[in-house]
């Protein structure tokens, strides 16, 4: 049996397919001058600039000449419906899962060493 693409759907101008490649996680390095996606993942909180990033970088599979312009006014499209949060959040759970993590798990764990850290306190 074939393993699913480790990829999110997201409603932005329309249904997406969010899936992050090498290539695009090249792309976001590039795109916002640092030298290792996982920077983003101790941000918490991601700005416009790396949201459009990640919106681009995880439809260019299935469109590599889609420019960051038209990226984001389908990202924009998705926010005015959705929500900047909503949106967000989800572009970082495919993120995750385009870095093999498990968005799931990592959201556990967090939970779990927060309580450990609060129980010291």
């Amino acid at each position: 049996m074939a393993k699913q693409k480790p990829s999110v759907t997201i409603h932005l101008d329309k249904q997406r397919e969010i899936y992050f490649t090498m290539q695009a996680l090249e792309e976001i390095e590039e795109a916002l001058q640092i030298d290792n996606v996982f920077e983003l993942l101790n941000e918490g909180v991601l700005s416009a600039k790396m949201t459009n990033a990640l919106a681009w970088a995880g439809m260019i599979h299935k469109e590599p000449n889609l420019s960051r312009k038209e990226a984001a006014r389908r990202l924009s499209e998705g926010i005015q419906r959705d929500g900047f949060d909503n949106v967000a959040m989800q572009l970082q759970r495919a993120l995750l899962l385009g870095l093999g993590i498990d968005p799931d798990k990592a959201e556990e764990e967090a939970k779990q060493k927060a309580e450990e850290e609060e129980a010291k306190n």
